[in-house]
């Protein structure tokens, strides 16, 4: 009574009907229920997860991308989506990661080597400059992930430089008092 399409088949036993296949090697067999046109939904679900690659939620790895060609990527996305003063600053921030990473696939660079030309990049330069560049290199990545180019963003575990955290406060009309108002204890 097995019915046979694809290496997947749909049987009845009892009163109930299955699913059986065999994925990766594993065969895999599901009572589906009294229902043969549920157990035809089911199977034509499977076979479109496998197809889809969602099944067991398996999904491909992502085809090796050099870096200098995903930076093209970006920076026309950023062309599009960031200010002009913007894009022309990431733009070169951009060609010193290139130097960097020009040999390399995105898929082969790794946080610690990251972490390494954080570290040579410091020198003689203040940190939130280092900061600012790495801000880039981390929402490059994040993109990477976004648009299935990459699994897992490398960046996402460098810190960034501790660096002076001093800013200049400015007083609210509410808090501000002229200097005639003050009180002088003497």
């Amino acid at each position: 009574m097995a019915e046979r399409g694809d290496s997947m088949s749909i049987y009845k036993r009892g009163e109930n009907w299955y699913i059986d296949f065999v994925f990766k090697g594993q065969r895999v067999r599901e009572s589906i229920g009294p229902s043969r046109k549920d157990a035809e939904k089911v199977i034509a679900k499977k076979k479109t997860e496998i197809v889809e690659n969602k099944y067991l939620d398996i999904r491909k790895e992502p085809e090796p991308i050099k870096f200098h060609d995903f930076a093209v990527e970006y920076l026309q996305w950023a062309k599009t989506n960031k200010k002009a003063s913007t894009y022309n600053r990431e733009l070169y921030i951009m060609r010193l990661f290139d130097k960097e990473f020009e040999a390399k696939t995105i898929q082969e660079i790794t946080t610690w080597q990251i972490d390494k030309w954080k570290s040579r990049r410091k020198e003689g330069r203040k940190p939130a400059t280092v900061n600012r560049e790495l801000c880039l290199l981390k929402h490059m990545f994040s993109m990477a992930v976004k648009w299935h180019k990459l699994k897992e963003n490398p960046v996402k575990d460098v810190k960034r430089f501790k660096g002076e955290t001093k800013r200049l406060r400015f007083l609210m009309p509410d808090e501000f008092k002229p200097f005639s108002q003050i009180a002088i204890n003497g």
